[in-house]
C-alpha cells in the first residue's frame, strides 16, 4: 500500500516550480489568487511525473504492471488537488483558459 501523498524524487524540478512563484510574490506583491495559482502549478508537476512514469512502465511490459498501477495511484491525489485548484481559477478568472 502506498502513502496517500508521494512526492517525486526530482529535487531540481521543485526549485524550477517554487522559485518563480516566490520571486513573483516578492516583486509583484502577493495575492490570494497568486497563491492559488502557484499551489495549483506546483500540484500539477507530480501529476505529470507519476502519469509519465505509469505509462512508461506500461509501455515497457505491454501490460499494466503493479508498478504502473502504483504510479497511477500516486497521481490521483495530486490530480484531485490540481483539478480543484484549476476549477477555482476558472471560476474567478475564466479568461486565463482562453
Amino acid at each position: 500500500m502506498t502513502s496517500p501523498l508521494r512526492f517525486p524524487n526530482q529535487h531540481g524540478a521543485w526549485a524550477f516550480l517554487v522559485i518563480p512563484s516566490i520571486i513573483t510574490a516578492f516583486l509583484g506583491g502577493g495575492s490570494w489568487f497568486g497563491l492559488l495559482f502557484s499551489l495549483t502549478w506546483v500540484c500539477a508537476f507530480p501529476v505529470s511525473y507519476f502519469l509519465t512514469s505509469a505509462f512508461v512502465a506500461r509501455m515497457r511490459k505491454k501490460r499494466w504492471t503493479s508498478r504502473a498501477k502504483r504510479e497511477l495511484q500516486s497521481a490521483a491525489p495530486w490530480g484531485f488537488l490540481t483539478v480543484l485548484g484549476s476549477a477555482l481559477i476558472l471560476q474567478s478568472r475564466s479568461w486565463i483558459f482562453f
